[in-house]
């Protein structure tokens, strides 16, 4: 017991891949726009018992713009095409040795044959996500699908570990529910007050432009993946 728990304290910190967390750009009348990048940091675990690796990681979290959906009071915020359109969901696979004796409790097919642990390492997403304008970390779902037999290896499992992130209630819709800013701010005229003395397009800007965003460029997040405990 003693030389597992090094052992997991000796790899927790072995990097294998970087997911890239970016934002898009919105134009409003004036043509104002921001945009960013970052990262996520996916450690891999080892024990004496099982190994944990990382073997797909090409996903990329984007807190972007989109095309509008249809029916839309308005249309003043607009999307401007490019190659970092939303994106909010990630797919991650990796595998698992020995993982017949991984115990696992399957919850609306959500399985727990890892502990997966989504933290931040650089505090602007916190800052974002303190103004609602992004969800908390703790509200990011995480999914584990049921491990399969990797081919030619019976005693490998495969599997995949899906993240959903989505807006924060900044930009709650009148139905009341959290959507892109483009599909809320354009249910409102650009000169109609959010609150006192503040329109929607005054928000807009302030809000997409503003340094809360812009401190994003440098996120970094790490995805800790730790085999559960063997029957």
């Amino acid at each position: 017991m003693k030389r597992r728990t090094l052992t997991l304290t000796l790899c927790i910190l072995a990097v294998v891949a970087l997911i890239g967390v970016g934002f898009a750009s919105w134009v409003i009348t004036m043509n104002d726009s921001v945009e960013g990048n970052g990262s996520i940091t996916v450690d891999e675990i080892n024990d004496e018992t099982h190994k944990v690796t990382i073997t797909e990681n090409n996903g990329k979290v984007i807190f972007g713009a989109k095309e509008a959906d249809q029916g839309l009071a308005h249309s003043w915020l607009k999307y401007k095409d490019t190659d970092a359109t939303e994106n909010l969901k990630i797919v991650i696979k990796y595998e698992v040795t020995n993982y017949s004796s991984l115990v696992s409790t399957n919850t609306e097919d959500n399985y727990d044959y890892v502990k997966v642990v989504l933290s931040e390492t650089s505090g602007a997403y916190k800052a974002a996500a303190d103004q609602n304008f992004v969800c908390q970390l703790d509200d990011v779902k995480i999914t584990v699908s049921q491990l399969t037999p990797k081919a030619n290896e019976e005693t490998t499992g495969e599997g995949t570990i899906t993240l959903e992130f989505s807006w924060g209630s900044h930009f709650t819709n009148k139905a009341g529910k959290t959507v892109n800013p483009i599909n809320y701010y354009n249910e409102y005229a650009m000169d109609e007050n959010r609150s006192e003395g503040l329109t929607y397009l005054d928000d807009a800007k302030n809000t997409l432009n503003g340094d809360v965003f812009k401190a994003l460029k440098n996120l970094s997040f790490k995805l800790t993946v730790t085999p559960n405990p063997v029957k």
